[in-house]
């Protein structure tokens, strides 16, 4: 006789249901809530790690004009207790949980100071954390942020090896990899089936244009990122031109260089000289050729009144 066993359990939540954090932050006076997704519930470093690496390049992106670039650092993570009606801080991964809203704090500094006002809904963003390097040390921008016409122009051609005209997978791989940027719930063949609309297995000009404007904040992140990667590429070549700096040649180049512009004064000193004195001899030789047109031109006929004199004195008369 067969026996059946039934039990009763909790439905499981689908395979693939990412793990959704929403965080809100200060930059510049203005408030802002961006959604991040994680596969599993993150760990403190990890989320912080996000946190910093998305809003460190938000904060670039719209750094008002005349202010320092100052990097983002969390200083506390709170959430709204609803209890006691007020922000508390966050110490551990067990007061996480899905759909959570957060609010990272910064150190209060004279580019900024958080203040009180609404959060206002979250914005869709790709999630990525930094891979090797964490986060900025000092900041490195200065002037205006630029457009997003240029970033977006600016990030086709540094991903663009060999200058082809389009930007293979390979392409879009390596640049990710060389930003140090690591997604968490999106990788770089999903940005490329993105950004291939016709599917020809490569990324036309127009076709990153039109998908760079859906998602500027990959655009931001691969900008900034890859500029950093430059600049440090930068700082390790000077430092190796740096090493092998030698006093003694350095001073000999700079004599050189003193010896070049004093010859080069010198000479221009010289031909200065000689165009002054052979000014002077044009206009002495103009003088005396004038002198001697006037003097001609009183010497050639003598006057009318010396002939008529000349004919009543004379003893010849008609």
């Amino acid at each position: 006789k067969l026996q059946f066993l039934y039990f009763i359990v909790d439905p499981l939540p689908p395979f693939n249901m990412p793990f959704t954090i929403f965080v809100a932050a200060d930059l510049y006076g203005k408030k802002y809530n961006t959604k991040f997704t994680f596969p599993l519930c993150p760990g403190m470093s990890e989320l912080v790690n996000g946190i910093e690496s998305v809003y460190d390049v938000c904060s670039r992106a719209n750094r008002p004009t005349g202010y320092a670039d100052v990097p983002f650092k969390t200083q506390a993570l709170q959430i709204f207790d609803s209890s006691i009606s007020r922000w508390v801080d966050i110490y551990g991964t067990g007061q996480i949980t899905d759909s959570l809203q957060l609010f990272a704090f910064q150190p209060d500094s004279i580019w900024h100071t958080d203040s009180k006002g609404m959060i206002p809904p979250p914005r869709e963003s790709v999630t990525w954390v930094s891979g090797k390097k964490k986060s900025r040390s000092k900041g490195l921008d200065t002037g205006a942020p630029p457009s997003l016409t240029e970033k977006l122009r600016t990030v086709f051609h540094m991903l663009d090896f060999g200058s082809k005209g389009y930007c293979q997978y390979t392409d879009i791989r390596e640049g990710i990899s060389k930003a140090d940027i690591e997604f968490t719930t999106w990788s770089s063949s999903e940005l490329f089936r993105d950004a291939d609309a016709n599917n020809d297995g490569r990324i036309s000009y127009d076709e990153w244009v039109s998908w760079s404007l859906v998602n500027s904040s990959v655009i931001d992140a691969l900008f900034f990122r890859l500029k950093d990667a430059n600049n440090e590429k930068i700082t390790w070549l000077s430092s190796i031109v740096s090493d092998n700096y030698s006093p003694t040649a350095d001073r000999e180049q700079k004599l050189l260089q003193v010896h070049d512009e004093v010859a080069w004064a010198s000479e221009r000193v010289s031909t200065i000289h000689e165009f002054e004195k052979a000014r002077q001899e044009a206009d002495i030789s103009r003088l005396r050729h004038k002198i001697a047109q006037q003097t001609s031109r009183e010497t050639a006929s003598p006057p009318y009144d010396y002939y008529l004199s000349s004919v009543k004195d004379s003893p010849l008369r008609l």
